[in-house]
C-alpha cells in the first residue's frame, strides 16, 4: 500500500518495525521482502544477507524457495538456481500439501525455464 502511494519511508519504517517487534512468521516475511529489495537495487550481498537472517529466524517459510530461486537467476546464477529449485520443490512435495500446488508448479517452470520464467512471473508486477 506504501509503494502504491508514493510512501518509500513509511513502507521502510514499517519492514523495520516488523522486523524488530514481529513474531518469527512476520520477523522472516519482513527480511524476506526487503531482500527483494535489495535484489531489485542489484545490492546481492546485502539481499544473500537478509535471506539468511530470515531462513535461520523460519526455516520453513515456504515463500523462502521462490526467493532463493528469484536470487540467484537475477545473480545470473542459472546452474545454481535450477538446483535450488529441485530442492524446494522435493522439500515442499514432501509435505502432501495441495495448497503448495500452484507454488511447485511455479518452481518447476523457474527449474524447466530459468531467467524467462523469472521474467515473464515479474511482467506482471
Amino acid at each position: 500500500m506504501y509503494f502504491d502511494l508514493g510512501k518509500p519511508r513509511k513502507k521502510a519504517q514499517l519492514l523495520e518495525r516488523a522486523v524488530r517487534h514481529g513474531d518469527r512468521t512476520l520477523k522472516s516475511a519482513a527480511l524476506q521482502r526487503l531482500a527483494s529489495i535489495a535484489s531489485d537495487r542489484r545490492d546481492f550481498v546485502r539481499a544473500w544477507a537478509l535471506f539468511g537472517e530470515a531462513e535461520q529466524i523460519d526455516p520453513e517459510a515456504v515463500s523462502l524457495s521462490h526467493l532463493e530461486v528469484m536470487l540467484l537467476l537475477s545473480q545470473g546464477r542459472n546452474v545454481e538456481a535450477k538446483v535450488a529449485a529441485r530442492r524446494w520443490i522435493a522439500k515442499l512435495g514432501r509435505r502432501h500439501d495441495p495448497g503448495l500446488r500452484g507454488l511447485i508448479e511455479k518452481l518447476q517452470e523457474l527449474e524447466r525455464d530459468g531467467a524467462a520464467a523469472l521474467e515473464r512471473l515479474t511482467d506482471g508486477l
